[in-house]
């Protein structure tokens, strides 16, 4: 019993002294970096550029902090540029940005070669992709009027809250324009009533299940922390599934009607092509940003199926239902975060 614990009070104080080994070494490591960095910019500042690189190489590969290395590549890319190696300058240029896709200039302290260089190259990120998700509200708008009473006596529709979530991603074009494209899962939801033969009040809870494929130019104002933006386009639109709860009511009780959800997917055109306009915010988050966008998207086909109208005995005599031509615009608000990823490339400066 003694030999088991002073073993397991052997391996414990081995494995404390390796790891008071490893810190020791990490922040050995790092102190000796730190001097290097120091020394190197001492040399630049003398005029020993040859020696730079040298002292600087083996702390690049392991040994810098984060900031410590783009101190480093900053300074190999002076030393390169003062040595007239423009390749060199620009290679480490490309290291320095990957460390830091969004680094800053400082013209206060930066020499003018260093800032030329840097604004030689498209440093933007070339796409953002995120997830969102939120809140819509659908609206029906009638073309055509049907109805088993007088299709003059209009019936009323509703607007009810839906909900969406999906991918989106922002491409950019040039300078502040983007294509803004993604894949977004939409359950819409509008109320139906009616007045029926001055006898009965008709009542469907139609929902639905979409999926839209959005298109759009989006035009962001500013490079600021906090930047609006608009964009226009359309969207082209799946419908995966569709269901109606019916109820009818007679005034006097005696004639009432309900059951179970009714599929109403046959009833419907599957596909559907929107007019899109939208607004919002983005809140710069790290290398991406938080995102507030209101989209209003105009139905431009008819939902309802005009061949499939009378297809359903069960709507058409026991509910007394009859689909109208009809169109759902739409109101969305969503929220989500997006992930910006960068890739530099030289370009001439009216490009930027």
């Amino acid at each position: 019993m003694f030999n088991i614990k002073g073993s397991a009070f052997i391996r414990s104080l081995s494995l404390g002294v390796l790891i008071i080994f490893i810190n020791y070494s990490c922040v050995d490591a790092q102190n000796l970096c730190s001097q290097n960095l120091k020394k190197a910019q001492k040399e630049y500042d003398e005029g020993r550029l040859t020696e730079v690189a040298g002292i600087l190489e083996s702390c690049l590969k392991d040994g810098f902090t984060k900031d410590q290395k783009l101190q480093a590549y900053r300074l190999l890319i002076l030393t390169n540029i003062f040595s007239d190696e423009p390749g060199m300058a620009e290679q480490n240029l490309l290291h320095l940005l990957k460390e830091d896709p969004e680094y800053k200039i400082n013209p206060a302290v930066d020499p003018a070669e260093f800032i030329t260089l840097y604004n030689s190259y498209n440093t933007s990120a070339v796409i953002s992709i995120g997830l969102v998700g939120g809140i819509n509200q659908s609206r029906a708008h009638v073309r055509n009027a049907f109805s088993t009473d007088n299709a003059n006596n209009k019936a009323t529709y509703l607007p009810h809250i839906g909900f969406q979530a999906g991918a989106m991603a922002d491409i950019k074009l040039y300078k502040n324009l983007q294509l803004t494209t993604g894949v977004l899962a939409e359950s819409k939801t509008y109320e139906y009533k009616n007045l029926l033969f001055n006898y009965s009040n008709l009542d469907m809870n139609e929902q639905q299940l979409w999926m839209e494929l959005p298109l759009a130019l989006k035009y962001n104002f500013g490079k600021r922390k906090l930047i609006p933006y608009l964009y226009s386009g359309g969207s082209f639109n799946l419908l995966l599934s569709s269901t109606g709860n019916f109820k009818r009511v007679s005034i006097n009780g005696d004639n009432d009607a309900s059951g179970p959800n009714v599929t109403l997917t046959s009833l419907r055109n599957k596909i559907n092509y929107y007019a899109v306009f939208g607004t919002g915010l983005r809140y710069k988050l790290g290398y991406g940003y938080l995102n507030l966008d209101i989209k209003y998207s105009m139905g431009l086909t008819n939902i309802a199926n005009s061949k499939n109208r009378y297809s359903d005995p069960n709507l058409l005599y026991y509910y007394g239902y009859i689909d109208s031509n009809f169109t759902l615009n739409n109101l969305f608000i969503s929220v989500g975060y997006f992930k910006s990823f960068y890739k530099p490339k030289k370009v001439k400066k009216s490009d930027k």
